[in-house]
């Protein structure tokens, strides 16, 4: 698990990868992360941005962001969401350069205080079957704890629907609905999914309630994703109705005390989303041995993608204290959840 990730090279290596790994996924990205690449003042635009954070996925929602707000400029022609039209046919770099040099001290000041706190609710179509496992092999009620957990959307994954293939899951009344494409053989899903307790543990948690935390959330959503825009609109919303429960604070800090903190009789299931690739090796590993010298049973699932290759974040399944060090490869997953292969190992 020392998967050296892409946040530890320079920020124009970073903006390369990530132009190449995202591809058609998001074309207007993929476009202004390669010109970016090429702009020492763009570049310098994410000098600011923290440590351990992506400087193009910040960058990117930073002037999103603005734009949401109703910042007035050509660029927005380009943002489905906010013009309500398709995209222009020409070269959107000019506009966003103008853009940057017009917001320059906005920008800055969003890229030296953001993080990139993307609460993808697609990613909950990965996290259901693991919790589907987790209980088979459980047998007993779970306390889930989220490293990571942004605005604590994934939290509330029984509160959603799901679609896979034939298969459904989850409350028919539910807005929030949720579809993704089989690649492999069905995933399991719950029986009785029996959640006593729920927490979440972030760095600098997102309020539902707070109207500014949710354009921030919604500005990491890449343009031209109405699916992920409604989804997202959706979970806030059933959020909002009964907010989660979220600790502010470093994990490593923090997390003993909710283990031990667990309801009598629940075990602690811990799961982490894309929040690892923003951790060091060394803070990695201390997890791994807080985990394991917890003094109780704890399972953990693991949702992780290091660096910017494509098609490649795992499912992976941990029984602490006895379990493989390594831990139990369930399958693989699209990133934001568009597609799942339950069952497949290949790295």
């Amino acid at each position: 698990m020392s998967d050296r990730h892409i946040y530890d090279r320079s920020n124009a290596e970073q903006f390369a990868a990530f132009a190449d790994a995202v591809g058609d996924e998001t074309p207007l990205y993929t476009r202004l992360g390669r010109a970016v690449v090429d702009d020492p003042g763009l570049l310098d635009l994410t000098s600011g941005t923290l440590p351990g954070q992506p400087a193009p996925n910040v960058l990117f929602a930073a002037v999103q962001y603005l734009l949401l707000g109703g910042a007035p400029h050509e660029l927005a022609a380009w943002y489905p969401g906010l013009s309500g039209t398709t995209p222009p046919s020409g070269d959107p770099v000019p506009a966003f350069a103008d853009f940057c040099r017009s917001y320059e001290a906005e920008l800055r000041r969003l890229i030296s205080t953001r993080r990139t706190q993307t609460n993808e609710v697609g990613r909950c179509l990965a996290l259901l079957p693991a919790l589907a496992a987790v209980e088979r092999r459980l047998a007993a009620p779970v306390r889930l704890i989220e490293i990571g957990a942004s605005a604590g959307l994934l939290l509330l994954l029984d509160r959603y629907h799901y679609t896979y293939g034939a298969r459904t899951w989850g409350p028919t009344e539910s807005p929030v609905r949720l579809t993704t494409e089989l690649r492999a053989g069905p995933p399991p899903l719950p029986a009785h999914l029996d959640i006593q307790d729920r927490v979440g543990i972030d760095l600098n948690p997102i309020d539902v309630t707070n109207p500014d935390d949710a354009r921030w959330l919604e500005a990491l959503v890449w343009p031209g994703h109405e699916t992920r825009q409604k989804q997202l609109r959706s979970a806030l919303g059933v959020a909002v109705s009964d907010p989660p429960d979220l600790v502010a604070g470093d994990a490593l800090d923090v997390l003993p005390r909710i283990l031990s903190d667990a309801p009598p009789g629940a075990v602690p299931v811990v799961y982490h989303s894309f929040a690892l690739i923003q951790w060091s090796d060394d803070q990695r590993a201390r997890l791994d041995r807080l985990l394991s010298t917890a003094g109780r049973r704890v399972v953990r699932i693991w949702l992780e993608w290091f660096g910017y290759q494509r098609n490649r974040p795992l499912i992976r399944l941990f029984d602490y204290p006895d379990g493989p060090a390594d831990g139990e490869r369930l399958g693989r997953f699209h990133h934001h959840g568009r597609w799942l292969e339950w069952g497949a190992t290949g790295s």
